[in-house]
């Protein structure tokens, strides 16, 4: 979408378009709301997406697209199609919807600077380095009473209160033909996990430093100048849950002593019409949420009982530029599913206790943008039913 920057493979008539933003990775407390008013707390939800200004309002079918900064973790075969050295911020804002026992909505977690990338092309290579905040995530809940919600009194074991991860990444892309591009990353993790103890109330948290390498990876093929397809593998890192090394589980035996934050998988299309004014992007993402349940099982106190379920992502995004607009204005919406893939147990005092409702949810996206010849501001958001999330970002290229 920004001015000056073209693709003639893809973009048959405007330049094209990138527009920021994060990589965020992130882990969100899905309806602590419900422990308000008494009720038993609902148990983490993980959410790990691709989201950014720009594919927040595409709601996250950004892989076969891939055409700005956040390539870098998106898709980093996307890289090939910058022309010119770029740097890119993003702020982003993001949380539960919580409710008071009124009925009035606020916002729970929180982050701030989610990303930032610089990107400079060499010819048939690009080259990326960046930084994002894949988690930054308190998991506190209180009911009524002021106790933490999801522990009973007198059970054994931790709670997972705090996450932070951050990375810092290096990617590279090189164009093999015209309209066909591979590219690779790998990045470095540090994280702290911040544990609470089960049974009291008062007791004092604990944290564990460590950090871990992880790769991810991604291919690009336009198979005409109107299509587009778009693949990635990511890897999650392991991070180290803090559990005592002689702990064992209800069975006897040994406890993971390893977070192991998801792989991800997907593959997306685009196409465009109306001379380039319209994109229309569908992604399938697979996210492997079970690698987190031997990590919390561990810090539960070796619950034999914990599962999540793995799940399968679909994306449906579009974008609307009015080209003839100086700056080039654009327009996006969509909506993408969520299945169910809380941290359940059924074992009694455990911090993971789900309720019987289906934990399913589809997120409405909306967003816009506005392209300067060297300069491009975006601005999107995304809502389901207890979750939102904010986010603004800006690109310079030179």
């Amino acid at each position: 979408m920004r001015r000056g920057h073209t693709d003639p493979r893809w973009l048959v008539s405007r330049p094209s378009s990138p527009a920021l933003t994060a990589a965020l990775v992130a882990a969100l407390l899905a309806g602590a709301g419900a422990a308000w008013a008494g009720e038993p707390a609902s148990a983490f939800e993980f959410t790990f997406s691709s989201p950014g200004a720009r594919s927040m309002g595409f709601a996250g079918a950004f892989v076969p697209v891939a055409d700005d900064a956040t390539a870098a973790f998106a898709n980093p075969a996307g890289l090939v199609q910058l022309m010119r050295p770029e740097v890119s911020l993003e702020l982003r804002l993001r949380g539960a919807l919580e409710s008071d026992e009124e009925g009035n909505s606020t916002l729970g977690a929180v982050s701030g600077v989610s990303f930032f990338s610089a990107v400079v092309p060499l010819g048939r290579w690009s080259f990326a380095l960046y930084g994002h905040q894949l988690a930054s995530l308190d998991f506190e809940a209180s009911d009524t009473t002021g106790r933490r919600a999801g522990w009973a009194p007198g059970a054994s074991g931790e709670r997972l209160e705090e996450l932070s991860v951050g990375r810092l990444g290096f990617a590279a892309a090189f164009r093999l033909r015209d309209n066909l591009a591979l590219g690779l990353g790998i990045s470095h993790f540090q994280s702290t996990v911040k544990l609470a103890p089960l049974g009291s109330a008062d007791g004092r948290t604990r944290g564990v430093d460590s950090a871990d390498w992880g790769l991810n990876a991604g291919v690009l093929w336009n198979p005409s100048e109107k299509v587009r397809l778009g693949g990635f593998y990511r890897q999650g890192p392991s991070l180290d849950d803090g559990a005592a090394p002689s702990a064992t589980s209800a069975s006897g035996s040994p406890l993971a002593r390893t977070l192991d934050l998801p792989d991800s998988y997907g593959l997306g299309a685009a196409v465009r019409a109306f001379e380039g004014a319209l994109t229309l992007a569908f992604e399938w993402d697979h996210v492997r949420y079970s690698s987190l349940v031997d990590g919390l099982s561990a810090i539960a106190g070796g619950d034999d009982r914990l599962a999540i379920d793995d799940a399968d992502e679909l994306h449906l995004g579009a974008e609307y530029a009015f080209l003839q607009v100086n700056p080039v204005l654009a327009a996006r919406a969509g909506f993408w599913f969520d299945p169910d893939h809380r941290a359940c147990s059924s074992t009694p005092g455990s911090p993971y206790v789900c309720d019987n409702e289906s934990g399913d949810e589809v997120h409405a996206t909306a967003g816009f943008g506005l392209a300067f010849r060297k300069f491009q501001l975006d601005i999107g958001i995304d809502q389901s039913r207890s979750l939102i999330a904010f986010s603004i970002s800006g690109i310079v290229s030179f």
